[in-house]
């Protein structure tokens, strides 16, 4: 329960306009009627004025009011059956099933900053928390940023990314289709993608509230915008497609994860659905689908992503919302 009443009567926060935003007074920069102010699943807020933004539980700490911080969701009693069954069930099976280990491309040599990703929205914190690293060994290696995905403090697997846009790379393949030449966007190591959730490892014994996306570029821009590098209750976790398996679902379980945020993008009514009934099964879970046509969260900005991260659906409601929808109009 977030004390909504009594935090807006601190901040002197009053209701701006029809999408659940309040404005209030900065405690950071002091600057009046500027604090933007969102509740929901997570809630949120962030100043017009200085730029700072986070969830309220920062902002609550920081003007030494702990004693309003909401307290975390309680698993129901079916909920935490199924856990307890789904883990004495498969331990044996998934212990047998753990992503093999891989080696990280020839030649790989960490770096610490790339102009391709920093024009992109990643962050100094991003390349210290993530191994991201280059390779001039091999030809077909050049000019790509590769990503090491690690669990247990293990690679498991790398994505490369390609230094151009995709209507560059698009553009290129069409006018040298008949050459034979090709850029491929990513490149990707032959691992067991399906089972693999990158960012696990930054999952502490604090953290029982995970935001679920697909991609790494969506998880970069949430723990961006989020600030998450800095908080250890919620942690972003990607995968690299929009299913969600049993190998997964055993990982979150193992994690002691109890809260799941799903969020994707305007084409994927079916997945959702389909995934958030799964889930929903082991976990507290609530969809924080994106309206926007063209856009997944790797492609949100500030507000719209704490619109969207505190205005979630449960998925029953969002099954019943768009139970014959294949695609959301706005």
């Amino acid at each position: 329960m977030v004390y909504r009443e009594e935090i807006l009567s601190i901040l002197k926060a009053k209701k701006s306009g029809s999408k659940g935003w309040y404005l209030g007074d900065c405690p950071y920069c002091g600057k009046e009627k500027h604090l933007g102010i969102i509740f929901g699943n997570i809630s949120s807020f962030v100043c017009k004025k200085c730029n700072t933004h986070g969830t309220i539980t920062k902002l609550l700490y920081h003007i030494g009011r702990n004693d309003l911080v909401s307290k975390k969701k309680v698993l129901d009693f079916d909920k935490t059956l199924n856990r307890k069954l789904f883990l004495e069930k498969e331990e044996f099976k998934f212990a047998k099933l753990q992503s093999p280990n891989c080696y990280p491309p020839l030649g790989f040599k960490r770096i610490f900053s790339d102009s391709y990703l920093e024009n992109r929205g990643f962050s100094k914190e991003i390349f210290h928390n993530w191994e991201i690293g280059v390779s001039n060994l091999l030809s077909e290696y050049k000019n790509y940023i590769f990503f090491l995905i690690k669990e247990n403090d293990e690679v498991k697997g790398w994505v490369g990314r390609f230094r151009a846009n995709k209507k560059f790379i698009d553009s290129f393949n069409k006018e040298n289709k008949s050459k034979g030449k090709f850029i491929l966007r990513w490149r990707n190591s032959e691992s067991q993608f399906d089972s693999l959730l990158f960012g696990l490892d930054e999952i502490t014994e604090e953290t029982t509230n995970v935001i679920l996306v697909e991609g790494i570029t969506s998880k970069a821009n949430i723990d961006y915008l989020l600030n998450l590098y800095n908080r250890e209750d919620v942690k972003c976790v990607c995968s690299f497609g929009k299913k969600i398996t049993d190998n997964q679902i055993y990982k979150l379980l193992s994690k002691r994860i109890e809260n799941i945020l799903l969020i994707y993008d305007n084409d994927a009514t079916k997945e959702a659905k389909e995934y958030s009934l799964i889930l929903e099964k082991y976990f507290n879970v609530e969809i924080g689908f994106i309206y926007m046509k063209d856009k997944d969260p790797g492609d949100l900005n500030l507000e719209e992503c704490l619109e969207i991260v505190s205005n979630p659906l449960k998925p029953i409601e969002f099954y019943t919302n768009f139970l014959n929808t294949k695609k959301l109009k706005i």
